[in-house]
């Protein structure tokens, strides 16, 4: 029978053993979600190896998150997290030891460090879809989510497929990316125009409309335009839908 479909909870984990900065830009979009999960009023410095120090202050259901030089003084915030990528990810997913016998990769410092931990616990039970924290104020960088859908898309469900599909997302932010589908093999995502690469199907979508896909949400007047073989299309949407628990349905009318 066909693989079942990964979470994209363990794709995390994958993504930040072969590619950390990527997995790391991925745990800083999920942040702006949490005030949804918490509530109340939380004001913390989660400091990322591969990234640097993010200041991240919960009011209510709103969450705000600024980049600093360094991490503020610990009077003056609640608690300080200082980890990796990996860690933090194996945390999140639920995927490594409790979370105790994590202190020699997970540094909690400050006020609260009971506080930290249910922040961490409260996130790591949480089984929002992507679309979910999407709708709850978390902003993803169009790349970095293909990354992750395609490393979530298991390699048996392109036996038989081979071709190479062109997503260009206009707008601030935007870009170019080639997703490669190789016949049985790990789907990959390649930044930027190549000469060498031959796109089956180019996909031209704004970036509103790239974020609305997210949300689950109609792309509304901007809908995604599709150029060649639109069964390529079809067949990617279809496991990227499969990989993040979407409903399938038409990329555009």
């Amino acid at each position: 029978s066909e693989a079942p479909a990964r979470a994209l909870r363990e794709v995390l984990v994958e993504l930040a053993t072969t590619d950390p900065a990527t997995a790391a830009r991925l745990i800083a979009a999920l942040l702006p979600a949490q005030g949804t999960l918490l509530g109340g009023r939380l004001d913390y410095d989660l400091v990322i190896a591969e990234l640097g120090t993010l200041a991240v202050t919960v009011t209510g259901p709103v969450t705000r998150v600024r980049r600093l030089t360094a991490p503020r003084n610990r009077l003056l915030v609640d608690f300080r997290i200082v980890t990796s990528a990996l860690s933090l990810a194996r945390i999140l997913t639920g995927s490594g030891p409790p979370l105790r016998r994590f202190r020699s990769s997970v540094l909690l410092k400050g006020r609260s460090g009971k506080r930290a931990r249910h922040l961490l616990q409260t996130a790591r039970a949480s089984t929002a879809s992507l679309a979910i924290v999407a709708r709850a104020g978390a902003r993803f960088e169009p790349g970095d989510v293909l990354r992750a859908l395609t490393c979530a898309i298991d390699p048996s469900w392109t036996r038989g497929q081979a071709f190479t599909v062109a997503v260009e997302v206009t707008g601030a932010g935007g870009g170019t990316w080639f997703v490669i589908v190789a016949d049985g093999r790990r789907v990959t995502t390649r930044a930027g125009l190549d000469p060498g690469v031959n796109a089956s199907a180019t996909v031209t979508l704004t970036r509103a409309s790239f974020d609305a896909l997210l949300r689950d949400e109609p792309a509304g007047a901007e809908r995604p335009r599709v150029l060649g073989d639109r069964s390529s299309v079809a067949c990617l949407k279809a496991w990227t839908d499969r990989a993040r628990g979407a409903a399938a349905g038409p990329l555009e009318s």
